[in-house]
């Protein structure tokens, strides 16, 4: 038995003049993989339902020549994509010049317990954020980008954790 499925990925991105972008991405398709993904309500129990998943929702916007804020819900990867690779709710600053670009982000993943949407008793205190560092010197030759991610675990009552590393990526 084998399935043939294809996944559509809807993105929009307008301009609000010259230095402020507002994206907006999303995914159609199966959930073909288990009966026990996130993406499923209660009471929903086949295994061929048709999900639509809100991957992107957030602005970018250009504070000078070289330099760029973005907020929202946003894809976070490290160089190696080996410790991070997450749809975070996250603001990024990137910096750029001739050679190099640097990136800085504070981000929180998003939890798999509803914590519900009352801004007043959402008190931050078990949830998992991820700060990062990253740079990139890139050349025809040779590229490096290292970078330097924690991640604060605190979904553990009592028992937070850190976790913190370095990744570099190089490429010849």
């Amino acid at each position: 038995v084998g399935y043939f499925a294809t996944f559509l990925d809807p993105g929009v991105e307008v301009g609000v003049g010259d230095s402020l972008r507002v994206r907006y991405d999303g995914e159609l398709g199966l959930n073909l993989w288990s009966r026990n993904r996130v993406e499923f309500l209660p009471k929903e129990t086949a295994k061929d339902v048709l999900f639509f998943k809100h991957r992107q929702a957030y602005s970018d916007a250009r504070l000078s020549e070289r330099s760029r804020l973005r907020a929202g819900y946003q894809y976070f990867a490290d160089p190696t994509r080996l410790f991070a690779g997450h749809y975070v709710g996250a603001v990024k600053l990137r910096s750029s010049s001739e050679s190099y670009s640097g990136e800085a982000l504070v981000g929180q993943l998003p939890d798999q317990t509803s914590e519900g949407i009352d801004l007043t008793r959402n008190n931050f205190n078990h949830d998992v954020f991820l700060f990062a560092a990253t740079a990139s010197k890139g050349g025809e030759e040779l590229s490096v980008k290292p970078a330097l991610i924690a991640l604060y675990d605190g979904q553990l009552v009592g028992r937070p954790k850190w976790l913190l590393t370095e990744t570099t990526n190089i490429a010849c």
